[in-house]
């Protein structure tokens, strides 16, 4: 029995480690610039505390799950750290997969409303978190609820 048939919220993480190595990264940054005396003592420290706080929010983002595409009943709920894009259901026709700058990127197909004249139709949804992109496209795919519902 799957996730979407029990009712449950289909939660899609980045990938732990890919964002450990992110989070060392800036530590060992922060630790060579704490080190560095040929830019100056201020900007050296300014650096590095610039460092650890990314360290830091990268592993709270890591540990309190903050970025995640949630999949639920009520759409798709997309939370980054400098945006939250929500959709519904009803709102989305499919689920498109296309190249864009040699990588593969999912577009969101959207379905004609009757308040909508110049929107666009179609827009980009990059929520694939380290992850092979087609693993996430047919998850996208299999979770799209096509209940007939108003548009709103």
């Amino acid at each position: 029995m799957s996730d979407r048939s029990r009712g449950l919220p289909i939660l899609i993480k980045p990938i732990w480690w890919r964002q450990l190595c992110f989070t060392f990264f800036l530590l060992i940054c922060a630790i060579f610039f704490a080190f560095i005396n040929f830019l100056g003592t201020f900007l050296s420290w300014l650096i590095t505390l610039v460092m650890l706080i990314s360290a830091t929010l990268n592993l709270l983002d890591q540990i309190l799950s903050w970025s995640r595409l949630k999949i639920d009943h009520n759409g798709y709920d997309l939370r980054t750290w400098w945006s939250r894009k929500k959709y519904a259901h009803q709102e989305i026709k499919s689920f498109e997969l296309d190249h864009y700058m040699h990588r593969q990127l999912i577009f969101i197909n959207f379905k004609k409303s009757k308040d909508s004249t110049s929107e666009k139709l179609s827009l980009p949804f990059p929520c694939a978190f380290g992850r092979p992109v087609e693993d996430i496209f047919e998850i996208l795919k299999k979770s799209l609820d096509k209940t007939p519902r108003p548009l709103s």
